[in-house]
């Protein structure tokens, strides 16, 4: 049986630890809010660890990892009372969390995706908290206009710079948005994490970082961008099937026992692996980037600056000053590109979508690959 408490309070320590959580009071609404009310029986095993965790199975959409919560509740600055407007469902598990700090507030959660939205529903009906949590299925991105008398703002799938402002500029003095945004029509790949706060009728615009979001679902985000990006996530998909194919054909994730990796590496690797036998294949391409993205972080620290803080540090830019000292090179930095490149195809656009089971698990073997390497 899952001992779900003891999890819980063993993910409160490693965000401690991590110096995300930072405040007792999201220390405490992360205890006061159990995520099994919001996941499918399917992906209990894999509850209160720090990765992104899919809700809904068909379709597959995730809800982003601890850390990602900690870090929105921590920005968006809630008042006991105020009012928040939810942009795509996150399961209900975040609008709950906000519930516990705004106990006098109200959420209102705007969902595309009606099966997604049915399941959102019942997941707050389940935690008894539909007196505090709303949902409406609609595009999120035509019905925002109806609740621009909001105190805070959250988007929970990606957006452009565009529409990030088109918004702001809209919202009344004392608002607070948060939102994933790329800056690129084509690409929505390199995101940053934006706050921006309105206060006497001027935008004040901060950057916390890159992040990884799949877009908001919107229909009128899928019109703008299906025609542009068709084209180029053939190309990316075609250049990777091929690449695959001719590297590591039908080759199941191997883990090999000889190369010693720190625990918490292994652990989520054989998570992924797990995931990608229950088919969760995009779910195993999240994590994937998750854990590449954590063995960076070790590996900067480990050869670099033991005092890093990653929360100002760019993905990107660590894995450049690791290839200067060479912990990167030649041998393993193919690997290392593909895996990334895998970011393209968690936004391809839904009616022509990738093999997901055939990526999902060549980009396992390259991730595996690149930290034998490493660690050998």
């Amino acid at each position: 049986m899952i001992n779900h408490e003891e999890k819980s309070k063993k993910l409160i320590e490693e965000l401690y630890e991590k110096n995300i959580l930072h405040d007792p009071l999201v220390a405490e609404v992360f205890e006061k809010v159990p995520m099994q009310d919001f996941f499918p029986k399917e992906v209990w095993d894999f509850l209160y660890k720090d990765r992104p965790i899919p809700y809904s199975l068909k379709p597959q959409r995730p809800c982003a990892a601890p850390h990602m919560n900690a870090i929105f509740l921590h920005l968006i600055n809630l008042d006991v009372d105020s009012k928040i407007l939810q942009l795509s469902s996150m399961s209900g598990y975040f609008a709950s969390l906000m519930t516990e700090i705004s106990t006098q507030g109200r959420v209102t959660i705007l969902e595309d995706n009606q099966v997604v939205s049915d399941i959102t529903l019942s997941n707050i009906r389940k935690a008894k908290r539909e007196d505090k949590i709303s949902i409406i299925n609609s595009d999120p991105m035509e019905e925002v206009s109806n609740h621009l008398n909001a105190d805070r703002i959250i988007f929970c799938g990606a957006i452009s710079n565009s529409f990030l402002r088109e918004v702001a500029d809209q919202v009344k003095d004392g608002t607070i948005i948060l939102a994933p945004v790329f800056n690129s029509a084509l690409f929505p790949v390199d995101q940053d994490l934006i706050r921006v706060i309105k206060e006497d009728g001027e935008l004040i615009t901060e950057s916390f970082g890159k992040v990884n979001f799949i877009l908001l679902e919107s229909k009128k985000i899928t019109q703008w961008t299906k025609k542009t990006q068709k084209l180029i996530f053939d190309q990316i998909a075609n250049q990777l099937q091929d690449y695959f194919q001719q590297t590591y054909p039908n080759q199941e994730p191997i883990l090999r026992l000889g190369v010693k990796t720190p625990e918490f590496i292994s652990k989520e690797l054989l998570d992924a692996s797990s995931m990608l036998s229950q088919g969760l294949p995009k779910q195993v391409i999240l994590n994937c980037l998750e854990i590449l993205k954590q063995t960076i972080r070790y590996l900067y620290k480990k050869n670099i600056d033991e005092n890093a803080d990653f929360s100002k540090m760019d993905l990107d830019k660590m894995i450049e000053k690791l290839r200067d000292i060479e912990i990167i090179n030649k041998y393993n930095n193919k690997n290392l590109i593909t895996v990334l490149d895998t970011r393209q195809m968690l936004n391809y656009d839904p009616e022509n979508p990738p093999n997901f089971e055939y990526i999902a698990k060549t980009t396992l073997n390259h991730l595996i690959w690149f930290i034998e390497y490493i660690f050998k």
